[in-house]
């Protein structure tokens, strides 16, 4: 059944109006990680199209969840840095100290965009690289398979499910 064409139009301002916001974010963050170095557009101005272009064919984020983006930014911004650091404080130690693997993790996420958040910010968080994914189960490669990376995992997919208002009672 096809929309009405006065929703087809809304529809269609909104998404453009999505793909503009989209579109100036990651120029605007291109430009400051470059120091506005407009040289470097070369190689940003075709990863911002096509960050814009993933972002218009995902799904949309639910309604209302701006502060919820809010709280999660800072939160994944302290997770690089400390993913930096623990990193270069075990690397650069004079006995190294890993015990590497793969831990096998169940998510309990269900939307696509939230199950993409997911596995992207686990690469980005201390010493673990989301690796590949069967069904539900998410094989997690960590530097250190000592640590509590299960849990871990677990806090970090609770922030994913409140940004994208997944319920926060996540099946184990």
């Amino acid at each position: 059944m096809s929309q009405p064409k006065h929703h087809r139009v809304a529809d269609t301002r909104r998404r453009a109006a999505q793909g503009a916001t989209v579109a100036v974010a990651c120029a605007g963050t291109w430009l400051a990680l470059t120091s506005g170095d407009l040289a470097s557009l070369v190689v940003g101005g075709p990863a911002v199209a096509l960050a814009t272009a993933a972002s218009l064919r995902g799904e949309a984020p639910p309604p209302g969840r701006a502060g919820a983006a809010a709280r999660f930014a800072p939160f994944l911004l302290r997770e690089i840095f400390a993913s930096a650091w623990y990193v270069a404080s075990r690397v650069l130690r004079r006995r190294p100290r890993f015990d590497p693997g793969i831990v096998t993790y169940r998510m309990g996420l269900r939307g696509a965009a939230a199950r993409a958040a997911f596995m992207n910010t686990v690469t980005l968080t201390p010493g673990t690289l989301a690796a590949d994914l069967h069904g539900d189960s998410l094989s997690v490669h960590a530097l250190d398979c000592t640590a509590d990376v299960e849990g871990a995992l677990s806090a970090l997919e609770a922030r994913v499910a409140a940004l994208f208002a997944e319920p926060t009672e996540l099946k184990r």
